[in-house]
């Protein structure tokens, strides 16, 4: 189901964020516009963090903070929190690769943005399969949102942790 052909990345920006977290590797300042989602009958919708590890265990962390909900949006119910998982959307949330599969999901009442702050190490796995962060919204029977915007992928973020060489 394409529920959402407006849903949009707004803006996605290398800045200079990695001042504000000791040892990240990368920041940048993640904004959608949700305002499509407002009123739509099925939410409420979940903000869901997934770091999956590669073949080196506990060797990366993203730290996701700043949120910020927009006009009539604001954060709601209590997270939920797997493997290397902690936080709350209230706060700041953590992940570390310290198993396969680490997620954070937790509701939020849809208002005309969502915006946080992203900031990650990058230390290369040294096997074949490499750490994955993703951001995905997902829908009231946590099935994630379709949009147009994400070239086939339901995450409207990904990051793959691999070397330039």
């Amino acid at each position: 189901m394409n529920l959402l052909r407006s849903l949009s990345f707004v803006g996605l920006s290398a800045t200079a964020l990695l001042a504000s977290a000791a040892g990240a590797d990368l920041a940048f300042r993640v904004t959608v516009d949700t305002s499509a989602l407002i009123g739509s009958p099925v939410g409420p919708f979940s903000v869901d963090f997934q770091f999956n590890s590669g073949d080196t265990l506990a060797n990366n962390t993203a730290t996701i903070g700043n949120f910020s909900f927009g006009a009539g949006g604001s954060v709601s119910g209590s997270p939920i929190l797997l493997g290397g998982a902690t936080g709350s959307l209230a706060g700041t949330v953590s992940l570390t690769d310290s198993t396969a599969f680490n997620e954070f999901y937790q509701t939020f009442t849809a208002g005309s943005s969502l915006g946080f702050d992203v900031f990650l190490t990058t230390q290369v796995d040294s096997g074949l399969v490499s750490d994955l962060f993703l951001f995905t919204l997902l829908d009231q029977d946590f099935v994630p949102v379709t949009t147009t915007e994400a070239g086939g992928t339901d995450a409207l973020l990904l990051i793959e942790i691999v070397s330039a060489n």
